[in-house]
């Protein structure tokens, strides 16, 4: 059975051409599971400039170039508190330096959200990623799953 072959940390900037009631900019953080083969799942949250936060779920097929996702917004915090919707994207193209760092950009970002008492669309403009080596990731799970000594 194979392993994963990306790292499921991600982070880089999110960036809204569209979205009535939310700021165009965020910090986007996703921490998940990629089995390398056909499933990539996980949870994400974008900080805005004030440290409001929106919420979510994420699932699709692994992160490699032209391969789709797709996201449920499940909440938010402070002036985001009660939101809730759908989008997908796409990766234009996924690169994996010789240290293992991961480097790609998405494109195609589009859906919907309930916020504020209506429905609206939400559009994104490309945006590049960057993942975590898979070196660190490793130690952060090694330091999760430690087992702890009886007595």
């Amino acid at each position: 059975m194979a392993g994963p072959q990306r790292p499921p940390q991600l982070s880089g900037a999110v960036v809204l051409a569209t979205g009535d009631g939310l700021s165009r900019g965020f910090r986007g953080d996703y921490i998940g599971f990629d089995d390398g083969r056909a499933l990539t799942v996980g949870r994400w949250v974008w900080t805005d400039e004030h440290g409001n936060q929106i919420f979510g779920e994420m699932r699709g097929e692994p992160v490699q170039t032209g391969r789709r996702s797709a996201a449920t917004i499940t909440g938010g915090s402070g002036r985001y508190a009660g939101v809730s919707g759908t989008y997908q994207f796409h990766w234009q193209y996924v690169v994996e330096a010789e240290d293992g760092t991961i480097q790609g950009r998405t494109i195609g970002l589009e859906g919907r959200y309930r916020f504020g008492g209506g429905s609206h669309d939400i559009r994104g403009t490309p945006q590049s990623i960057v993942v975590a080596r898979l070196a660190t990731l490793a130690l952060v799970l090694g330091l999760w799953f430690w087992p702890v000594p009886k007595g």
